[in-house]
């Protein structure tokens, strides 16, 4: 039988050249990323704090990823400037 969870959470992240993670604090089970279409850059994501563009998966403008893990565990990274993405997890 499926987990029923009765919170989550959502936000924007600015995602800057450093690999950060997606969103901390108390454990989670899924999130989903979305990089909005009005981003110029594509955004990388990983799961610990080495990704960059050379070995993360790329997250084009418009384009969203679900990873059913804890996002404490994903990383993002943008090459240059900074990039928003949004994300909700439950």
């Amino acid at each position: 039988m499926p987990k029923t969870r009765t919170s989550g959470s959502y936000g924007v992240k600015t995602v800057s050249p450093t690999a950060s993670a997606v969103a901390t604090g108390s454990a989670k089970d899924s999130v989903t990323i979305i990089a909005p279409a009005s981003n110029t850059a594509d955004v990388y994501v990983g799961f610990d704090a080495l990704v960059d563009d050379t070995n993360g998966f790329p997250l084009a403008a418009g384009a969203s990823i679900n990873l059913p893990m804890d996002p404490d565990n994903i990383f993002v990274f943008v090459a240059a400037a900074t990039q928003p993405v949004r994300y909700i997890f439950v």
